[in-house]
């Protein structure tokens, strides 16, 4: 009798980071804070559960990414997990639809979620990891998820429409921000030296800037927690334009890879700049991810 052979290949824990890309997961949590406290929440073990569940579905998101573009990988990506034999197709979709199960779950069970936010994420990730390599559109799809992750946080929070409307805002513009790095990585592994894009991609990134200022102009009565708030805010502003501009520009004309690893962990600096209008002290526990996700980075692709 053979012996069987089994789904996936010594080193499991490093295959599973890899699919889930685990070096970005700290700006999921980080969008679970900003929809949350953006929506007027306060602490409370629902974040927790909303991390947990929110996070278990990015893992699926990534890992259905490999499932479906494994073909793609065997031509141009051999050393994905799939096609350099870490792990099986049919493994590849059994994990991945555990994690989505699993993160439908938790956050049914264990928060306040709005059901038809839930269902729009989870249609959103599928969308996208089918339509990505198929359709250019599929850019906002991918923006639509981290979006998504806002309204799902949000409405755990609140079932305030206004208030989830402000929250949806601030949700569009990170999704543009994506939106414009999911462009960017495009040229990934293209032997260019740079994009041919243009200038949409740097005005996209520099939406959510747009957003704050705007917020903060148009408010008739500003009310911080401290006489700090002000420059918090505007310093926060200022690292997200430089981390945009100067340090994504130029990692972008050297290496498109590094480029977009780059604007991957600013991720953390926008939910930073977005709650510096709320609580400061927030504002400072998302930029401390920053350099957590820059230190992962180095160890597992973010890509």
């Amino acid at each position: 009798m053979s012996t069987p052979t089994t789904s996936v290949k010594p080193g499991v824990l490093r295959t599973v980071l890899v699919l889930g890309r685990t070096s970005n997961l700290p700006t999921v949590w980080t969008n679970v804070l900003a929809g949350w406290f953006l929506a007027g929440g306060s602490w409370d073990w629902q974040i927790g559960w909303l991390i947990l569940g929110v996070s278990a579905l990015y893992f699926g998101g990534m890992t259905l990414n490999d499932a479906f573009d494994v073909n793609w990988d065997r031509k141009h990506a051999p050393e994905r997990p799939v096609p350099s034999g870490a792990i099986s197709e049919r493994g590849v979709w059994i994990l991945a639809i555990v994690w989505m199960v699993g993160g439908v779950a938790v956050v049914v069970a264990f928060t306040h979620a709005g059901l038809g936010w839930l269902a729009g994420l989870v249609a959103a990730i599928l969308l996208y990891d089918w339509s990505h390599k198929k359709w250019p559109g599929a850019m906002w799809v991918m923006g639509a998820c981290r979006t998504l992750v806002y309204l799902v946080a949000g409405s755990s929070s609140t079932s305030e429409a206004p208030t989830l409307a402000a929250v949806g805002t601030m949700g569009v513009g990170l999704g543009f921000y994506v939106a414009a790095i999911t462009l960017l990585a495009k040229g990934e592994r293209k032997k260019v030296e740079r994009q041919s894009t243009g200038i949409l991609p740097f005005l996209l990134l520099l939406t959510p800037l747009l957003l704050v200022v705007l917020d903060f102009a148009l408010r008739e009565k500003l009310t911080f927690q401290a006489p700090v708030f002000p420059l918090v805010i505007v310093g926060c502003g200022v690292v997200f334009a430089v981390w945009c501009i100067r340090l994504g520009r130029r990692r972008l004309s050297n290496n498109i890879g590094h480029g977009v690893t780059t604007l991957l962990a600013g991720i953390c600096v926008v939910d930073a700049l977005y709650l510096s209008l709320v609580d400061w002290k927030l504002s400072l526990i998302c930029l401390a991810f920053l350099p957590i996700v820059r230190l992962l980075q180095r160890h597992i692709p973010a890509t």
